[in-house]
């Protein structure tokens, strides 16, 4: 790399206003001299998770370790820059009156849920919780949750709202990607997934509701590449649910599942969730034969 990584990146303001403005570091993108993505003989796809603002420590929504995690994830790339092609991320878009928020929920007293909160059919039948909106296919979506095991309809803070500074991308990780982004040639695919007001979407390929449908397009188009490197937050719930997903997809393409590379350090677990979250990456790896690896390691070479 012709730039160096201050230079890009101020890892001291991470979670915080950005004081390195894309239209100072793009023009020295242009000078790195790399192959296109479109030309590169090894196609190395990063798929960033919810590396937003909201989820970074001290915000509504921060997930603890969620500092050194970017710092690692953008040294991870900055390390890699030559051999990484392609970038997609996903992005957590939500309105205030969503089903896993406060505002959608009141009691008999006109209270709404605190958050973590977590809401059942039982709930809803004996009318403990009352939902503002959707009252049919609100019930409906809490059934639909127990009946298909899923993870339980927990009340979180008001994150990720969109066109709010939470819902950005991470300001240091948006430099990097971006930086890379144009040295490469290679626009960076975005997902936005969660506006659904009546049900959760953790994974990035479609939502907890079992009506959803597979983002059958990204998904295809992630087998094209030849190795899949996956880093984001939090570790138990968004990052885990979507590994889940494309696993599922998947399933009878173990080849697909073998080039996927998941960055064990640069992504953390939601408190209490640790125990839970161990026992899936390790059936990950021993059952689907994913790849768990450390941001240090040398698997691009």
């Amino acid at each position: 790399m012709k730039t160096s990584f201050t230079d890009i990146v101020n890892v001291a303001s991470i979670g915080k206003d950005n004081p390195i403005k894309l239209n100072d570091i793009l023009p020295l993108a242009e000078a790195e001299g790399f192959t296109s993505a479109k030309r590169a003989i090894k196609k190395v796809m990063f798929l960033g998770i919810d590396l937003q603002n909201d989820f970074m420590e001290g915000a509504p929504l921060g997930v603890d370790g969620s500092i050194q995690d970017m710092e690692r994830t953008l040294t991870f790339l900055y390390n890699n820059a030559e051999k990484i092609t392609n970038f997609s991320v996903t992005v957590d878009t939500h309105q205030p009156h969503q089903v896993f928020h406060p505002s959608y929920w009141i009691d008999d007293s006109g209270n709404h849920p605190a958050p973590y909160t977590q809401i059942t059919v039982q709930d809803y039948n004996e009318g403990k919780w009352r939902p503002l909106f959707y009252p049919i296919e609100t019930l409906n979506y809490l059934k639909d949750l127990e009946t298909n095991n899923r993870q339980p309809l927990t009340i979180w803070p008001y994150h990720c709202i969109n066109g709010t500074f939470g819902h950005s991308l991470e300001g240091q990780f948006s430099n990097m990607l971006y930086y890379l982004s144009v040295a490469r040639k290679a626009p960076v695919v975005v997902i936005n997934k969660g506006q659904d007001p009546k049900s959760e979407m953790y994974g990035a390929m479609r939502s907890e509701s079992s009506t959803g449908t597979f983002n059958i397009r990204f998904l295809d188009m992630l087998a094209k590449y030849d190795t899949i490197v996956i880093a984001g937050q939090a570790k138990s719930h968004c990052v885990l649910t979507t590994i889940e997903q494309i696993i599922e997809y998947f399933s009878n393409d173990p080849a697909t599942l073998s080039k996927i590379y998941i960055l064990e350090d640069c992504m953390s677990n939601i408190a209490g969730c640790e125990a839970m979250s161990d026992a899936k990456y390790q059936e990950f790896r021993d059952k689907y034969h994913l790849n768990l690896v450390k941001s240090t390691d040398n698997f691009l070479d």
